[in-house]
């Protein structure tokens, strides 16, 4: 996402979608997926980022949940790092005749402006901004960040 293998001005539309925006460590590294999506966009492309509303993920998060599916147990505990500003997860899965395995998943839960200033310095302009696939206008209580835009010409 940082270094795609295309050449620049190759794509008239530009998706990222279900938060696939925040995983690095770096916040250098997270903008460089910003400015790599205005590299390949050719001038006048259009671009959508969705991310998850951070007022919303944050107030609502979920501590701990226990799921069991085919023969699997899955324990799964979330929390908010105010330090790092990331929302974390950790599933230990449990299944029989073997070991327990652990993933953990963890993003940055970024601010409405913070993006908005992010696309602006990779170069992108942001027409619209949606809580929801099905439209309707961005607030603390929108269950997603949608951004739409596009390079100028």
């Amino acid at each position: 996402m940082c270094c795609l293998p295309f050449a620049d001005n190759t794509f008239s539309t530009v998706l990222n979608f279900f938060t696939s925006f925040g995983y690095f460590e770096s916040e250098e590294e997270n903008f460089r997926v910003l400015e790599e999506i205005a590299r390949i966009l050719e001038p006048g492309g259009g671009f959508l980022v969705d991310l998850f509303n951070r007022e919303q993920v944050v107030a609502n998060l979920v501590e701990r949940e226990h799921r069991t599916l085919q023969g699997y147990d899955a324990e799964i505990q979330r929390w908010f790092d105010a330090s790092t500003q990331r929302v974390n997860k950790r599933i230990r899965v449990h299944s029989p005749n073997r070991p327990v395995q652990t993933f953990v998943e963890s993003v940055r839960a970024y601010e409405r402006d913070e993006v908005l200033s992010g696309l602006e310095q990779a170069g992108l302009q942001v027409t619209g901004l949606y809580g929801a696939f099905q439209g309707g206008d961005f607030n603390s209580d929108s269950e997603r960040l949608i951004l739409v835009g596009s390079k100028p010409e």
